[in-house]
């Protein structure tokens, strides 16, 4: 808990300080509580993002990663009647511990993609669905870009062979020719 020292409060009370002193010390306790209103506001900020957090995105905390929906910094400042910009600023270097582990708050945001049955679906679930059909591909004939980009279609989910990719880089992931095991 933050607070402003009682000693400096009686300090500007006291006989023998000078002005010039007692401005100071008055200066210096509007800013400290300033500081202190400030740092209040923004935990009740992040606490109010955690809470939207937490009401958008229940079926990741109960069933996992691929259960991500596509939410935006807009959607939540919106709804806390706040600018993007503060949910952003707010959110920077945040982390929160869930069942899949401890997160950063930043990545609840994505934008994602919707299944021809109308799901929605984020880009983290399409990673996922990606990594997947890696881990269950034929060594010995790894599936292509191309080839993840028709499977995924034949799932609902129309993905571009350059966004497939791209994930694939982001996670790691060889391209097929250096994937193959003889």
């Amino acid at each position: 808990v933050l607070r402003i020292n009682d000693f400096y409060k009686d300090m500007i009370g006291r006989d023998g300080v000078d002005a010039k002193a007692r401005q100071f010390l008055r200066d210096q306790i509007r800013d400290g509580r300033n500081l202190i209103r400030s740092i209040s506001l923004r935990q009740e900020t992040i606490l109010a993002i955690a809470h939207k957090l937490i009401e958008h995105q229940p079926e990741f905390f109960t069933k996992g990663p691929r259960h991500l929906r596509p939410l935006t910094m807009g959607d939540i400042a919106d709804e806390l009647g706040v600018h993007a910009t503060t949910v952003s600023r707010a959110v920077a270097g945040k982390y929160v511990a869930t069942p899949q582990g401890l997160l950063e708050m930043r990545s609840f945001f994505a934008t994602g993609y919707q299944t021809q049955d109308g799901a929605e679906v984020s880009n983290a679930g399409v990673r996922e669905a990606i990594q997947r059909l890696v881990a269950a591909e034929n060594p010995s004939k790894p599936l292509s870009d191309e080839s993840i980009m028709k499977a995924l279609a034949g799932q609902g989910l129309q993905v571009a062979r350059r966004t497939i990719a791209k994930y694939r880089e982001q996670l790691n992931i060889l391209p097929s020719h250096l994937r193959k095991c003889y």
